[in-house]
């Protein structure tokens, strides 16, 4: 099972099909964005995690998932500055 900060987001991103089958030490779930974002929307928008974004990010794992999450390691990896600010993440 992933290692997390407790009940919040997992510390690290991992696909949603490495999460679900147990996959996290193996090698071939890294993912790549597509480039395609879009708001995040929650009914509890004002309880977002620690490493939630306003912004949820498309992404394309190596095992051939694709998916879509509003985890900060996305927003890095698509050098989302201003989402990073406006959460007092650093660049």
């Amino acid at each position: 099972m992933s290692r997390s900060a407790g009940t919040g987001s997992p510390v690290f991103f991992h696909c949603w099909e490495a999460r679900r089958y147990g996959h996290l030490a193996e090698r071939g779930h890294r993912v790549e964005l597509t480039g395609r974002t879009r708001p995040y929307r929650h009914k509890r928008y004002s309880t977002l995690g620690t490493r939630s974004m306003s912004t949820s990010y498309e992404y394309r794992c190596e095992c051939g998932h694709v998916g879509w999450s509003n985890h900060a390691d996305l927003a890095r990896l698509a050098n989302d500055e201003a989402a990073l600010k406006r959460k007092g993440m650093r660049v």
